[in-house]
This record gives C-alpha cells, structure tokens and sequence, in this order.
C-alpha cells in the first residue's frame, strides 16, 4: 500500500477524524484502528506497544477523574 491509499484508507474512518462520533467511540476503538493503520505503515512492534501504553494511560486518568 502506498502512502496515497493508506492516507484515503484512514480518512474513510470517521471515528478517527469526525469530532462529533468522539463521544459514540471509545478509547479501546480507536487504539485498534491506529494499530491497524500502524500495521499498514510497517510501523515496528515496540511503536505500537507504547501507542496501547499510552492509550491505557489516558483512559486510566479520564476513568480515574472525578469532576
């Protein structure tokens, strides 16, 4: 895949680009797709494991936090 289609194959994806899906899409789905997208880009293993460290960070500091 070449960097024109995976650009158009990551816009297809409304829950990465579209604000107003945020709120319907959760943290879990949006690492997948990013790990897809990832996987297409032959992005190395140890990128893609910091990206689902991260992601468990930011759920764990939106779940943990009480308004």
């Amino acid at each position: 895949m070449n960097n024109f289609e995976l650009i158009k194959a990551v816009r297809a994806r409304k829950p990465l680009w579209d604000k107003s899906t945020w709120d319907k899409v959760d943290v879990v789905t949006r690492e997948e797709l990013w790990i897809e997208v990832a996987t297409r880009m032959d992005v190395p293993s140890f990128v893609k494991s910091e990206v689902r460290g991260k992601n468990a960070d930011i759920q764990g500091g939106i779940m943990g936090t009480s308004c």
